[in-house]
């Protein structure tokens, strides 16, 4: 059985509190709890547990490790177990990555209500999507983290019961001839509640103007490549998310066999030395088919075109495919949230794109209200993320144990609380730490450190 007391990572991630991992055999090495069902696909990947073919860097030990080539069809399958969740908490995933082939493949967490059934596919009609990589969503790193390189979300259960978690892995080639590989291992997987969070109103703004919402100001409009824009009322009060202040901006859309789409945007400039987070407050009555995307990208959009991820990145995102798990919340609570690291320093587009589509004679509506938008660099981007450190770090016992100090080390909170310090030149134990994550600065290097 696998055990790692202290998890690094770059200082660019957010971290949620830890409360026990709820999936058993998560280290991969074994089936056993793990069931299998093989969807509605007749060629299904190869599953090999405790494989070292791949090893994630962020994993420990070995993995599963999934294959798949298929010509002109479809390869797929799950791996599921059931979960007992509360309804006072909020579930955030997790998961060591790497892979060498994502071809038209993908891998996709999903946590609902029933299991995989035999002939049918599973998917956001089934349960919340929680995690995903894939070739159409291919994440920042070949070899990194859900919650730092792919797209997450959380869940939050309706009721207190049993649902499944769902990971479900496939390669798909619809053309004739065509050869599409998949190749991939996944390791220590996650499943953390935390208690329910109170949802306080936000403060819009950081590198955004106008982001309040009660005036155009200096937001602009691109009407992308719809011939049918969604209606948008600045500063309206007809739907006020409970995380706003003041009125919001309403949008609304009503498609019959057309598509609906439209953009706001405006120039930032973001610095290359820091990482930086998108939120907002949202509520809605109707998303059906449609979406509310947020994107960064080095280029404005134009019309007659599309804005999309060959454009920016996606730093925050709900929509009828990607249902919040709430009708009234954040971005960052309930939806799809990611950060932005500029590559370098200069101007970049903030772009707020919303719509709805219809393909046929199937009338559907987008109504919804954003409120409070705003991009801020994450307090940690501030610190130095150096790769070649004089100096280890260990936990054991709930003490924080650094090797190589040379002149100081400090010991910060998540929220920048300083809780311990000293100057020595040799090694350094700390007093017995509360469970979390927390920031050892030593000699002006940083490096996060989970205590467990």
């Amino acid at each position: 059985m696998k055990h790692v007391n202290v998890l690094f990572f770059a200082l660019f991630i957010s971290f949620n509190a830890f409360a026990g991992n709820l999936l058993k055999n998560s280290t991969m090495e074994v089936q056993g709890d793990w069931l299998l069902n093989n969807l509605d696909a007749t060629v299904q990947p190869t599953l090999a547990w405790g494989s070292a073919t791949i090893k994630p860097t962020a994993g420990a030990g070995n993995a599963l490790y999934v294959t798949s080539t298929v010509t002109n069809s479809v390869s797929n399958i799950a791996i599921y177990q059931a979960v007992t969740l509360s309804a006072d908490s909020v579930y955030t995933f997790d998961a060591a990555y790497k892979y060498a082939k994502l071809e038209n493949s993908w891998c996709e967490v999903y946590v609902g209500a029933t299991a995989p059934a035999t002939g049918s596919d599973y998917g956001v009609s089934n349960g919340t999507l929680v995690g995903k990589i894939s070739g159409w969503d291919l994440p920042t790193s070949t070899d990194g983290t859900i919650q730092l390189n792919g797209i997450k979300n959380t869940f939050s259960p309706a009721t207190t019961g049993t649902y499944y978690f769902v990971l479900k892995m496939g390669v798909g080639s619809w053309a004739a001839g065509e050869t599409k590989m998949l190749e991939l291992s996944i390791d220590e997987l996650s499943l953390t509640g935390t208690k329910k969070q109170t949802i306080t109103p936000l403060q819009g703004g950081g590198k955004l103007v106008n982001g309040n919402m009660e005036e155009q100001g200096a937001w602009l409009i691109s009407a992308l490549n719809a011939t049918v824009n969604p209606t948008i009322a600045w500063g309206s009060a007809t739907i006020k998310p409970t995380a706003g202040a003041g009125n919001a901006l309403y949008v609304t859309s009503t498609v019959t066999n057309a598509t609906s789409n439209g953009a706001i945007y405006q120039a930032v400039t973001l610095s290359a030395d820091s990482t930086y987070e998108f939120n907002a407050a949202y509520k809605y009555t109707s998303i059906v088919q449609s979406w509310c995307e947020v994107y960064i990208g080095a280029t404005a959009p134009t019309t007659g075109s599309d804005y999309g991820e060959s454009n920016g990145t996606l730093v925050g995102k709900i929509g009828g495919w990607n249902l919040p798990t709430s009708t009234d919340g954040t971005y960052k609570l309930n939806g799809i949230n990611n950060t932005f690291k500029p590559a370098t320093t200069g101007t970049y587009y903030f772009v707020v794109k919303a719509g709805a589509m219809s393909w046929d004679a199937t009338t559907v509506s987008l109504e919804l209200s954003i409120d409070e938008l705003s991009l801020r660099a994450q307090t940690a981007s501030a610190l130095k993320d150096i790769t070649n450190k004089h100096f280890t770090v260990s936990a054991n016992n709930k003490k924080i144990i650094v090797s190589g100090v040379q002149n100081n080390i400090s010991i910060f909170s998540l929220n920048g609380t300083l809780v311990q310090s000293n100057t020595l030149n040799g090694r350094f134990e700390s007093k017995i730490m509360n469970e979390g994550v927390y920031i050892v600065a030593v000699d002006g290097v940083y490096q996060k450190v989970l205590v467990k």
